[in-house]
């Protein structure tokens, strides 16, 4: 069964740095430091995800695909089963990496999919993944967290520290 996401309400990091629509009851760890940020929304039943990394960091449009793929290597690659599909460039100037593991290294453990895009915006370089099962991932993406990433937005001139 594909997770409902609900009404979606406006979310504004304290400094205004980003906003992003949410659904209501997903749940927020902050691992934020004064270097940038770290944050990951969960749904109530742990089945999809939403991480934002931000950082100051100026990367040159080139070179995009290639800083998105080794940060997903660093955050994901000691996962089992991890791959990351060919970078995909997007019409606002943002790169698409596609990717998949497992949570465990448990072989009948659910394959996760996930869509991981990069961008710069004036002095913030992002990352923004979305991920749920991959047997759901379409049925996820088409009932909410394409809306999700859609709503992502940064405000370059805003501060990272709060």
């Amino acid at each position: 069964m594909v997770e409902s996401f609900g009404e979606q309400q406006p979310y504004t990091f304290p400094t205004g740095l980003f906003t992003i629509n949410l659904p209501q009851g997903w749940s927020l760890s902050d691992g934020s430091t004064l270097e940038g940020i770290n944050q990951l929304w969960t749904s109530p039943n742990q089945v999809a995800a939403v991480q934002i990394l931000i950082r100051e960091q100026q990367v040159a449009p080139s070179e995009l695909a290639v800083v998105l793929q080794q940060e997903l290597i660093t955050l994901y690659g000691s996962r089992p089963d991890f791959q990351a599909a060919p970078p995909q460039p997007q019409p606002d100037g943002s790169v698409l990496v596609p990717i998949l593991y497992r949570d465990s290294a448990d072989p009948a453990a659910p394959l996760i999919r996930g869509n991981a895009y990069a961008e710069q915006r004036g002095t913030k370089f992002s990352i923004l993944v979305l991920t749920a099962p991959q047997e759901q991932f379409d049925q996820f993406w088409e009932s909410g967290l394409s809306a999700i990433a859609n709503s992502y937005s940064i405000s370059p001139d805003a501060p990272i520290a709060q």
